[in-house]
């Protein structure tokens, strides 16, 4: 059997109001555009509730909501990191994010994130 993947968050720093986060990608829930430059991401709650644990990303180029989606869904069926099968999606602290295509030929970057676990 296979390993699952993860998906690993951190805020820009760490501390009394602030979120690290990592999440089986079966956890997924869904996606949507929260902001012009942000999509929300919503898994099954890890404190076991109905309500779904937030991960709001901010990315570079307002509009590129389906290239940071597609990088999303790169990471959840990522067969590279075989060892831990742990993927960056965003880590604010190490200054790491995980690759998206550019948009209309500008570069793109996950640039942020709030994670709000309920």
């Amino acid at each position: 059997m296979a390993k699952e993947n993860l998906l690993f968050f951190a805020e820009d720093t760490l501390g009394a109001g602030a979120t690290a986060a990592c999440y089986p990608a079966s956890s997924f829930v869904n996606a949507f555009p929260s902001a012009t430059t942000k999509i929300t991401l919503c898994f099954t709650s890890s404190l076991g509730t109905a309500t779904s644990d937030l991960v709001e990303l901010t990315f570079t180029t307002a509009g590129a909501h389906a290239n940071a989606m597609k990088a999303i869904a790169r990471c959840m069926n990522n067969p590279a990191n075989v060892k831990t099968n742990l993927n960056t999606v965003y880590d604010g602290v190490n200054g790491t994010s995980f690759p998206i295509d550019p948009y209309h030929g500008t570069a793109q970057a996950f640039t942020a994130v709030d994670i709000t676990v309920q």
